[in-house]
This record gives C-alpha cells, structure tokens and sequence, in this order.
C-alpha cells in the first residue's frame, strides 16, 4: 500500500485572525491557515508534502501535528505486532548508525525539510518560521520498514509570508521573484540596510513589483519603509480585473517612514504589490525596505 495524501482532512476548522497580522502569530492563534494536508503514512513509511506547487516559501511559518493515537506494527503481520505511536519506543532508545535517523528514538516519526537533518515529529509540532524553499519528508524510524502495517497520519499547516526577502538581503540587483518596470536604474544597496533603490531622470514610470499568493476574499496590508525625493510615490497592490490599485499616494518622505495599504484579495489568489513613481524629468530617487504583507 503506498502512502498518499488525504486532502483537507485536518482537524476542525478555526477563526480567520481578528486583525491582519503575522504568518507567525496567526500560526500561534491558530487562525485558518493558506495551505493545509493531511499525510498518512501506511506502514510509517515515507511520504512527502506539500506538493511542488504548494512547497514552502522562505518567511512561511510551518505546524505539523502526527495524531498521536494512531499506531503502526514494525513486525510483520505472521508474528506477534509490535505497536508503536509516533512518539516511537518507550524508554526511549536512540537508533544505530545506517538508520533513517542515528540517535534519535527507535521507531518514532522523523521528518526532514529539504534534505536537512532529521529531526523527531512529536518534538516538534511548535510553529516554526522556515527561510528556504522545500518539502518535508516524513517516515519511521526504522530498518527495515517493508514488513510493518498500520499507519500514521500526520497534519500539516503552512501560514503564508507572502512577500519572499522584504528586506532584499542578497546581491546588490533587484532578483526574483522580485521584479521592475521601467527602463531607469534600479539596485540594491551594498550598505547594512540593502535597500532597494530606485532612481528616475526622465518622463517615465519606474518601480519595483512582487506577485505574490493570497486566499481569495481575504483582508491584507503591506507595508514598507519609504524614503523619497520625489514628489508623489504609489505604494500598494494590484488586484486581478480592478482598476486603479489599491494605493497611498505619498511624498516627498525626508525621513524613512513606514507606508501601510490594506486591500482585499477578492477572488483572486495573487495579487502584485509595487512601489513606483512618474519622473518629471528632474533627477529623484525612492527607497524602499522591510515590505510585508499581513493577512487575518
């Protein structure tokens, strides 16, 4: 028997956020998260999730929650079962080397995000913020596993950071997903702050975007720190089939100041924030950091 997904199988359904907040915070209230499986495991053998189009996004706050009742066999069905929870053995004894998971308890559920070392599920089941792409891979601590039966099923939340690297750490160019209109330099600066800088002599439009995932008919706000010479800034979100965004009209900013735009998604799930200005044909810049975007 293979082990698969059973979608949309987690436990009752919970409260959308009493106000847009963090993916970290709606995780810890418990509020309705963007994505959520549950995995079931037949015999405790190994499975993974989400699938590529749901994998986890760096800012993303992942739980993951076994069902600590269910029970799987690591005998085989022509002798006496050995029944073992998630939690695996009781006392605890740590697995030989050539085990999926060396030290850690004989036959508990391990898990591993994107290679990274395993770690036991039943430890783990606090909310925890990831900052790379990935999958988990769950299964038993055991070796071998072909002749066990039973299974285990495991829940699995993901609470979306919708904006990927806000803060643009990296390399000093805007870099995706990230990305710009218009033909006026734009960098990022190689200072402490790595601000995203936008410059603009001419006539034209210049701005910085990121689409991003949302729940359809949601309440969202992003956010960001502004900085700017020019006279009128746009800063906010474009919404599929609407038209004008849902924007603040600011400027000049001398001092950095934290601009905040709530929008609704709709129907959608995306939805592209941006910060950008018209040129006048007289050299301005805008600075832009620390974007996020917050959901109920």
């Amino acid at each position: 028997m293979l082990a698969g997904l059973i979608a949309g199988a987690v436990p009752a359904h919970a409260l959308p956020a009493p106000f847009p907040t963090t993916a970290m915070d709606r995780c810890q209230q418990g509020a309705d998260p963007d994505w959520k499986t549950t995995l079931r495991l037949a015999g405790g053998r190994g499975a993974k999730a989400p699938d590529p189009a749901n994998q986890v996004r760096p800012g993303d706050v992942v739980r993951i929650v076994p069902h600590a009742g269910d029970r799987v066999s690591a005998t085989g069905w022509w002798t006496q079962p050995l029944w073992v929870h998630p939690d695996g053995v009781s006392p605890r004894v740590g697995a030989p080397l050539g085990w999926p998971g060396p030290g850690l308890n004989q036959l508990s559920l391990i898990g591993q995000f994107d290679g990274n070392r395993p770690v036991e599920a039943m430890r783990n089941t606090n909310c925890q913020q990831l900052n790379k792409y990935g999958t988990f891979e769950f299964r038993i601590n055991d070796s071998p596993d072909w002749d066990n039966y039973g299974s285990w099923d495991v829940d699995i939340a993901i609470f979306r950071g919708p904006v990927v690297n806000g803060s643009f750490d990296g390399p000093a160019s805007i870099s995706a997903p990230w990305f710009t209109e218009g033909t006026e330099f734009k960098f990022v600066s190689t200072d402490s702050a790595h601000t995203a800088i936008l410059s603009n002599g001419g006539a034209g439009w210049n701005a910085i975007l990121q689409t991003i995932p949302v729940r359809p008919f949601t309440d969202y706000v992003v956010e960001g720190d502004l900085r700017t010479s020019a006279n009128t800034v746009f800063f906010g979100a474009r919404i599929p089939n609407e038209w004008p965004p849902r924007e603040q009209h600011v400027g000049p900013l001398v001092n950095t100041t934290r601009i905040r735009q709530p929008f609704n998604s709709g129907p959608n799930t995306s939805v592209t924030i941006f910060a950008g200005f018209w040129g006048t044909n007289e050299p301005h810049f805008l600075s832009v950091d620390n974007v996020r975007v917050l959901s109920r």
